[in-house]
């Protein structure tokens, strides 16, 4: 008996995908991961960046690799092609830039999702790091060490309004009232 793989094609979507789909590229399997493929010398810089002038892409590229939550046997990694662009200003200066990448963290390597969940688990449900790190890298298999998920919980909860503004916020969002019987 001969035996034959066989390929399945399904839709998929992903905030990552749809806020990057005018530089997706292809999906295709890399070893043990499913690999979406998106080039960012594809995307329109001068509308995005409000650049006036031409953008310029060295031939050389760089891959990143940003991890993200799947649903399949195999784990999805989204892969952005990129490099480091310039153009020249008005003054004949050339000005470099490093383009953004939408809906993931590029220091981290994960996307967004991964980011809120991990501090989900620790905020609200009160999950140790270690068991974060083990929960993402068992289940999820997105390779991950307790010391990043607390980078990713120190990096977002910087960005959160103190204890007393949540507590103004909240009281004036639902103003407390007496109630008699």
């Amino acid at each position: 008996m001969i035996k034959m793989p066989v390929i399945i094609q399904s839709p998929f979507n992903s905030a990552v995908v749809e806020a990057n789909l005018d530089i997706f590229t292809r999906s295709y399997t890399e070893e043990e991961n499913t690999i979406i493929e998106f080039d960012m010398r594809k995307r329109d810089w001068q509308k995005e960046a409000g650049i006036s002038h031409d953008v310029y892409w060295p031939p050389k590229t760089y891959n990143v690799d940003i991890h993200e939550f799947s649903v399949f046997h195999n784990p999805i990694v989204y892969r952005f092609i990129s490099a480091q662009a310039w153009y020249y200003d008005d003054h004949n200066r050339q000005i470099w830039f490093t383009p953004n990448i939408r809906e993931v963290s590029a220091q981290q390597h994960v996307s967004r999702g991964v980011l809120r969940l991990a501090c989900f688990l620790a905020v609200i449900c009160g999950v140790s790091l270690r068991n974060i790190a083990t929960i993402f890298t068992v289940l999820f298999r997105i390779p991950v060490s307790k010391s990043s998920v607390k980078r990713w919980i120190d990096t977002i909860g910087s960005s959160l309004p103190s204890e007393e503004e949540i507590l103004k916020q909240l009281l004036e969002q639902k103003k407390i009232r007496s109630v008699s019987y």
